[in-house]
């Protein structure tokens, strides 16, 4: 449920949560809530890193076509996230993603990031011809939006090649637009 709420948020910002880990621990005591605790840490820590790595003069040079972020999960830490499938980002995603990842390299050594792309929330400024749509959605959702992008029409069965998901997750990620 934290790994959840952790997740869901758009921020690093985490009092209301550290809050009440306090108030469990008085209750079950601290030995039970330590993969909670480590969950927290890692939240403080990826803000600490990422304004490290946009601080960092190498990574502006490069200028970032998108705002990027990280949340850096200790694996072993939280629960195991279910992937029912490999989604293929676009390029340009993709291309922004090695950046940070390199810039990240540059800062710890000898860690390296593993891109959990299922995961995540995406805001996109949708123009419309009659109005502008400022949403924030999953990177599935992004990415099925991103490949109508250039294209006037694009069938289910090219969405399906182009982003590696199963027809019926094309239509419910879909149906969201459709509204």
């Amino acid at each position: 449920m934290l790994a959840d709420r952790l997740l869901s948020q758009l921020n690093y910002h985490t009092e209301r949560e550290i809050r009440h880990l306090e108030l469990l621990k008085r209750r079950f005591g601290e030995n039970q809530l330590h993969y909670c605790e480590v969950m927290l840490k890692d939240v403080y820590d990826s803000k600490r890193i990422d304004g490290n790595i946009h601080s960092d003069t190498s990574y502006n040079l490069q200028r970032e076509l998108f705002p990027t972020s990280a949340l850096i999960l200790s694996a072993q830490f939280w629960p195991p996230f279910k992937e029912d499938w490999k989604l293929k980002l676009p390029s340009i995603v993709q291309n922004q993603l090695n950046k940070y990842v390199k810039a990240f390299e540059a800062l710890k050594g000898n860690r390296t990031l593993c891109w959990k792309p299922h995961l995540g929330n995406v805001s996109l400024e949708i123009e419309l011809k009659d109005r502008k749509l400022d949403i924030n959605v999953t990177p599935v959702h992004a990415t099925i939006i991103l490949h109508f992008q250039d294209k006037s029409k694009n069938t289910l069965i090219i969405c399906r090649i182009e982003t590696q998901i199963h027809d019926e997750t094309v239509v419910l990620k879909l149906s969201l637009f459709c509204r």
